[in-house]
């Protein structure tokens, strides 16, 4: 605009020009870099922080021939400028910005790209855990974890295919899932999708040990409720003792083994214990096996009996009558022999047959 100032005389005069502009701003940022394909506009991401710009192309674009559209912000300018071709194809490209009052500078690192296709689960881990992938109909992964492990307070690390995202995410309930079995999505950059059936259960256990031998009386009738075998777990035996007189030709044991293992012959099937029996225990995961022999003894006779009391006289054998008093069974018994006349008493040694396991006091002479 001008100014006309005129003096006090009215004669003399003098003219300014006076011009108001914006001060030159000092800002070098990107404010745009898009890449035109056919008739659809791919806008760049820029990350003015980071100093880098991502742009994502089809995947059956040209990289070799690639003329972005970039603006400055504030009037300033960019190098490259916008419009000139570019070679994408090996690799990012630098692209500077000049503020308009060339006072600041700022590169930025340029890459344009094709779209990621790949929908897939690189990795997933639990703990220490890693998964056992298998590519399939459908896709699979097995976690095994600890025994001690809770199957329903799960969070996975997972690696996915560059570019990619999944659902679900976070913490996950594997108990309640049928199968212990979650779905996975994975989706693509380009949005192309997999589904991941994922498992995670307890690890098979290596322990082939058995936890209980037991006998009782509801499989074999005249044992008492309940006898524990006394288990020793490094000499691989097993010994129960059940009542005397009990028949050991048709026991029926009681089994149970560790950590889901089996064992055999199984529990709860007659077996004839006349001689030990040799059970053995194949852990869960099928690796390891343990031998026990199993030895059942009947328990010490109650029976405090002479079955027969003879004596030998010259050539003839003489059998005692063993008399006892059945109303009072607690009560002494009597053993009577008759001899021939003349049959010298002193120094006798009579033949006396106990009932087995039992012993006599005085021992015969």
């Amino acid at each position: 605009i001008e100014y006309t100032v005129t003096a006090e005389n009215g004669t003399d005069k003098q003219v300014y020009k006076v011009t108001i502009r914006h001060k030159k701003s000092k800002i070098a940022r990107m404010k745009k870099f898009d890449v035109t394909i056919g008739s659809e506009i791919k806008e760049g991401k820029i990350d003015h922080d980071g100093g880098k710009i991502t742009v994502v192309l089809p995947a059956s674009s040209d990289l070799t021939k690639v003329r972005p559209t970039v603006e400055a912000e504030d009037d300033g300018t960019v190098s490259p400028a916008s419009g000139v071709e570019q070679n994408f194809s090996n690799g990012s490209i630098k692209y500077t910005v000049t503020s308009e009052d060339k006072s600041t500078n700022k590169e930025y690192d340029v890459t344009v790209r094709h779209v990621y296709t790949e929908a897939k689960i690189k990795s997933f881990r639990v703990g220490s855990h890693e998964g056992v992938i298998t590519e399939g109909t459908p896709n699979k992964i097995v976690v095994e974890v600890e025994k001690t492990d809770k199957l329903d307070n799960i969070t996975p690390v997972i690696e996915v295919s560059q570019g990619a995202t999944y659902t679900p995410q976070g913490t996950q309930d594997f108990e309640k899932s049928t199968n212990n079995t979650i779905v996975y999505k994975v989706i693509a950059e380009d949005g192309s999708e997999q589904e991941y059936h994922v498992t995670v259960r307890h690890k098979k256990s290596n322990i082939a040990k058995i936890k209980k031998f037991i006998l009782n009386s509801a499989a074999n009738g005249t044992i008492p409720l309940h006898i524990p075998g006394d288990i020793n777990h490094d000499a691989g035996t097993i010994k129960v003792t059940v009542p005397n007189g009990t028949s050991l030709t048709h026991i029926t044991p009681y089994i149970e083994v560790e950590d889901d293992g089996t064992v055999n012959p199984g529990s709860n099937q007659v077996q004839n214990f006349t001689s030990d029996v040799v059970y053995t225990v194949t852990s869960e995961d099928t690796s390891v096996q343990k031998a026990y022999t199993v030895s059942v003894k009947q328990g010490a006779s109650p029976l405090a009996r002479i079955e027969s009391f003879t004596l030998n006289v010259g050539q003839e054998t003489y059998k005692a009558a063993i008399l006892w008093n059945k109303a009072d069974p607690s009560a002494p018994r009597r053993i009577e022999m008759i001899v021939p006349y003349g049959t010298q008493l002193k120094d006798i040694m009579p033949n006396i047959a106990l009932v087995a396991g039992a012993s006599i006091s005085p021992a015969p002479n």
